[in-house]
């Protein structure tokens, strides 16, 4: 689903979990993810914890932001104290 709100907002989209055993002897599977905007994966790790350094292209998100200005389309609203 990450890849779905990636494109939805209009933006890159990271997703991280833990890594190994807890306590509890749960398991978490590291599963770690980064999408650009329209929902491309960068950079996918499985079960191995690591560290990467991705780059994110800030022209090429304004530029499609500029092609596709979804943000128009927004209904204004206010928050009721």
């Amino acid at each position: 689903m990450l890849a779905a709100r990636a494109i939805e907002n209009l933006s890159c989209c990271v997703g991280v979990n833990r890594v190994g055993y807890e306590g509890n002897d749960l398991h978490y599977a590291s599963d770690r993810v980064v999408h650009d905007f329209l929902g491309q994966p960068l950079v996918e790790l499985a079960a191995q914890g690591q560290v990467v350094t991705v780059s994110l292209d800030a022209a090429a998100l304004a530029a499609h932001r500029e092609r596709f200005p979804a943000w128009m389309d927004a209904d204004e609203f206010t928050i009721a104290p």
